[in-house]
């Protein structure tokens, strides 16, 4: 069996793994059966911490969910989300990809820059990375190395979006929506029912209130609460949730945004046979299956709306080259603290350990008095001149025993010199 070392960061590094699905792989309706709700997210993270894992998280959104973790084995990993997901094992190899190490870390930070996102440079995915980040730091499931290997992926994120243009003009799925509309109804005068009111479907029923003027929009939330306040927010309509089904059958274009991990729009809802429009944002679908048979319903998923920005793509796939060069910077930024943290404990013992030799004689000078604090401004300068120095050649060189005696040597040196 390999000796693990947590004091080696290539050995710390190759505990980074994650598994997962996405839209590359898999479409909407197979997203559906991977999905992991709050309250599994909740129970996954708490099996995790009572087996000893001390880091993950899981992001969840339309287009992917994934696993992130610090762990010793990837199959540890995998096997809560099998058992969790109750999934067929087959299907999950045939669906799923699984990354460790470099690979890992990689991945990590192309989805918080949004470089892996179904719509390339899309930012709405680093709100969704951070809220998974949150809600795993609230069951205290982010441990330090991970908080930082996380913190550098936001770094990167950042300087992509102020260095680059690949996330210039205004894409997201939630605009994607609009755009669809736009090109493929006359929305004038249409009656457009909104179901769902969380952070997405909040911003899709803004837009459409800006786009849309000339159109009636009802809004409809499983909280009346939060459906009437957004109502009296934006100027728009709301109708109560028991009355969703006559909301569907009076609507012209139905768009739904929910969590719900079974369909809210059911076919018996429609009673007047016309033509209707119905745009599903969610993941697992939220439509049944059966409303697209009935005459004159349309069913527009995900991956439908999606094509509509592939000429945005064309523009943005140029800045590509310049995203990944930051990303390489700042991975090796990353992998350069990875190997100062390692040596920490190390450079803390020689600190401490020239900080008693510098104050060794004065002590002896003066060893009835209870105060043991006499490091000179001058020494305690050199101390972290030294220390500073240590950590350089640690990251820089293997021989560790070779730079502990070069400190040694140095300290002595700068104070012989003064």
């Amino acid at each position: 069996m390999t000796n693990i070392s947590l004091n080696n960061p290539e050995h710390i590094l190759n505990r980074f793994c994650l598994c997962g699905i996405s839209y590359q792989k898999t479409d909407a309706a197979t997203r559906g059966l991977f999905h992991i709700s709050e309250a599994e997210k909740n129970a996954i993270l708490l099996t995790a911490k009572e087996i000893g894992i001390k880091s993950l998280f899981i992001l969840t959104t339309c287009n992917r969910t994934e696993l992130y973790a610090y762990a010793a084995d990837i199959q540890i990993i995998t096997n809560l989300f099998i058992s969790y997901k109750q999934i067929e094992p087959s299907l999950f190899v045939e669906k799923s990809y699984i990354k460790t190490g470099k690979q890992a870390v990689q991945h990590l930070f192309e989805v918080a820059a949004g470089l892996d996102s179904q719509i390339l440079g899309d930012y709405e995915i680093l709100a969704q990375l951070k809220q998974a980040v949150a809600f795993s730091q609230a069951l205290q499931m982010v441990g330090p190395i991970m908080d930082r290997t996380i913190n550098f992926a936001f770094q990167a994120s950042k300087k992509i979006k102020s260095n680059t243009a690949i996330s210039s003009g205004t894409t997201s799925v939630s605009f994607a929506a609009i755009r669809w509309l736009k090109k493929n109804t006359e929305v004038t005068g249409k009656k457009i029912a909104l179901v769902g009111l969380g952070k997405f479907g909040s911003l899709v029923g803004k837009n459409l209130k800006h786009y849309f003027k000339q159109s009636q929009i009802i809004v409809c939330n499983r909280t009346d609460e939060k459906a009437t306040i957004f109502a009296a927010d934006n100027n728009v309509d709301m109708q109560f949730y028991k009355n969703l089904p006559h909301l569907v059958n009076d609507a012209d274009i139905i768009i739904i945004s929910t969590q719900s991990p079974t369909p809210t729009i059911m076919p018996q809802y429609i009673i007047d046979i016309k033509p209707r429009i119905f745009i599903d944002l969610s993941i697992p679908a939220n439509v049944h299956f059966c409303v697209k048979e009935i005459p004159m319903q349309q069913v527009v998923n995900v991956d439908d709306i999606s094509i509509m920005l592939n000429e945005v793509f064309a523009k943005r796939k140029s800045e590509l080259p310049a995203a990944l060069k930051i990303i390489d910077t700042m991975q090796i930024d990353f992998l350069n603290w990875l190997g100062s943290h390692s040596h920490a404990p190390m450079v803390k013992d020689v600190k401490d350990k020239l900080f008693a030799l510098s104050n060794s004689n004065k002590v002896c000078e003066m060893a009835d008095t209870m105060e043991y604090n006499f490091v000179s401004t001058q020494d305690e300068q050199t101390i972290h001149k030294t220390i500073s120095r240590l950590a350089v050649n640690l990251r820089n060189n293997e021989t560790k025993g070779c730079q502990f005696i070069d400190a040694y040597n140095h300290f002595f040196s700068q104070q012989t010199s003064e």
